[in-house]
């Protein structure tokens, strides 16, 4: 079951639930924090542009096929498993098979037909190695949509499979109401079933959001502010932004009415939670550089009593990739007002990880892009390296290797040097910051900052 960290924090301000419910992913462990930084860096899918050579592949819609993981144990990279993914003609993964030391799983995902990259069934499957088949087809999560006369989804029902019954069970349903001029949502309303994890007790919390005024919006995503847990990124759905709303919940028959606001420019979005004075919520991010290195900043405070910091800074180099993630979190308990607050530092939230990555070899490397993010390489390899703090010294825990690509447009797979697309570059003209044309491609040992101009628009490239 889901926790809503809005929900938990103000139950625990009303004196409803302890305080070991309050914020739940607090101290879940930094190794299944670390765990979940390097799958995001793992998963990131760089643009890149150019052909592999004699597979036929075009980078633009390549992705990895294949990877394998390993830990490092004792000195020695020791196996961890292995990864196959397929794609559609979209992009989307259609489905997985991963094997390690317990054996294989293929698992598939069934996405809706109309709505972006939504998943409305996630089946997984067994090995048997004695038939060499799949088998045992089971449902491990199921989505239900109800939509009205004009498409939208009114209703969305989640199930997931309850491990102990072997059945799945209801996890949540989330009622949507669309404004009838526009077309745009207006509200969301769902029921919480908060569970206090000391007293076993369960209370139903009824949550309701509405939306004043949308900086963004998107018909075709099903809209999530993300406040499901600390891991949750309010900031994450980029296509359906709030500038102006409210939150409203009730807890105990005592409602509590709050405000939602947003504020975006081109290098920092904020969004801001603000229950009653019983709870106030803020998660920025900021971009730091043209490579997509960012900072991501939330606070939590409960009243003038409870406040928890979390710092994430992301550094890119120059092809795009994640090459240092830090994360830094510290709590205030106590009557901070007055002065009096105990302060926190040594918590589950505090990391610093390094990743090194090989490149294949390029015959021609494309400049990196600003506007696009289009970097012309492809990974090889990648090495996570985790900082210890007592001896200020960095050791490898993890360390993936990107064995296949394929593009999932063609079809085509293949992992071999690398050349520009000249096909592509013969509709671009590269000039100097000084005005001077160089040409319809730059030579590779041509460094520096470029303007672009291509067909109707001009941009800049750094090589």
């Amino acid at each position: 079951m889901k926790r809503i960290v809005l929900i938990s924090s103000a139950m625990m301000a009303l004196g409803t639930i302890t305080a070991s419910a309050q914020m739940p992913k607090l101290n879940a462990g930094i190794m299944s924090k670390i765990k979940s930084a390097m799958a995001k860096v793992i998963k990131k899918e760089s643009t890149i542009v150019g052909n592999v050579a004699t597979t036929g592949m075009d980078l633009k819609t390549t992705k990895p096929c294949k990877t394998t993981s390993y830990d490092y144990v004792n000195g020695a990279w020791q196996w961890d498993e292995t990864t196959q993914t397929e794609y559609n003609s979209k992009g989307y993964v259609t489905a997985t098979v991963t094997e390690d030391g317990d054996g294989k799983i293929r698992t598939e995902n069934t996405y809706d037909d109309k709505l972006d990259g939504f998943v409305t069934k996630v089946t997984e499957y067994t090995w048997d190695a004695a038939t060499g088949t799949w088998t045992n087809p089971t449902v491990v999560m199921s989505v239900e949509l109800t939509r009205d006369e004009k498409g939208h989804v009114t209703k969305e029902t989640i199930y997931s499979l309850d491990k102990d019954t072997k059945t799945l069970v209801n996890e949540g349903e989330y009622n949507f109401v669309y404004d009838s001029k526009t077309g745009e949502l207006y509200s969301l309303s769902t029921v919480i079933e908060e569970k206090d994890e000391k007293s076993g007790e369960v209370t139903s919390v009824p949550l309701l959001i509405s939306v004043q005024k949308w900086y963004k919006y998107n018909p075709n995503k099903i809209f999530d502010l993300g406040i499901s847990d600390l891991e949750g990124d309010m900031l994450g759905d980029t296509e359906n932004m709030i500038e102006k709303g409210t939150i409203s919940i009730t807890v105990m028959n005592i409602p509590i009415i709050g405000t939602i606001r947003g504020e975006y420019t081109d290098t920092k979005s904020t969004i801001t939670v603000k229950l009653n004075g019983i709870l106030n919520v803020t998660m920025s991010n900021e971009k730091l550089d043209d490579y997509g290195s960012n900072r991501t900043d939330m606070t939590i405070s409960s009243g003038t009593y409870n406040t928890m910091v979390e710092t994430i800074t992301e550094t890119n180099n120059e092809h795009g990739d994640c090459i240092k993630v830090v994360s830094e979190q510290a709590s205030t308990t106590g009557a901070k007002a007055a002065g009096i607050g105990d302060i926190d530092t040594d918590m589950d939230g505090n990391y610093t990880l390094t990743m090194d990555y090989e490149y294949l070899e390029t015959t021609s490397k494309p400049a990196y892009d600003f506007m696009t993010g289009n970097n012309g390489f492809i990974k090889k390899s990648m090495v996570v390296n985790r900082l210890d703090a007592q001896t200020n010294t960095f050791s490898p825990i993890q360390k993936v290797t990107y064995d296949e690509y394929v593009d999932y447009v063609s079809g085509a797979t293949g992992i071999d040097k690398v050349t520009g697309n000249a096909s592509e570059n013969q509709n671009k003209t590269f000039y100097r910051l000084d005005g001077t044309k160089v040409g319809n491609q730059l030579n590779s040992g041509e460094k520096g900052v470029y303007i672009v101009k291509e067909g109707g628009r001009t941009y800049k490239v750094a090589k």
